[in-house]
């Protein structure tokens, strides 16, 4: 399971889903499910590990000790929040991307069984 530091647990969760059932349909009559959770374990696993990794600066950063850490946090926070909702931060960003240009790097591997029944 992912830290919620990431933002990636639903990703993670539906990523895992598609590939799980992928794999399931791969698997030869006969053969044993035990193959399938091989494959999917091989297939999936670089990915969530690599999603996982997080800066070691991030959980004292998130979770400040002291009264000033947490107005330091607070203040950081409403600051950005402030700043995304300006149209010259959107322009300087370079827009919005689509769910196809932010795939971190991972692509779904096609499943022809599962793409018949998409």
């Amino acid at each position: 399971m992912p830290t919620p530091l990431t933002g990636m647990g639903t990703s993670l969760a539906i990523l895992g889903a598609y590939m799980l059932a992928g794999e399931l349909t791969k698997l030869p009559a006969g053969q044993h499910l035990s193959m399938a959770l091989e494959a999917y374990e091989k297939a999936f696993r670089p990915f969530v590990e690599q999603t996982q990794e997080i800066p070691s600066i991030l959980p004292g950063a998130v979770h400040p000790t002291t009264a000033w850490k947490e107005w330091l946090l607070q203040t950081a926070i409403s600051t950005v929040a402030r700043a995304t909702t300006s149209p010259l931060f959107a322009r300087l960003i370079g827009g919005q991307k689509t769910a196809e240009d932010n795939n971190d790097g991972f692509t779904l591997p096609p499943y022809e069984s599962l793409d018949k029944a998409l």
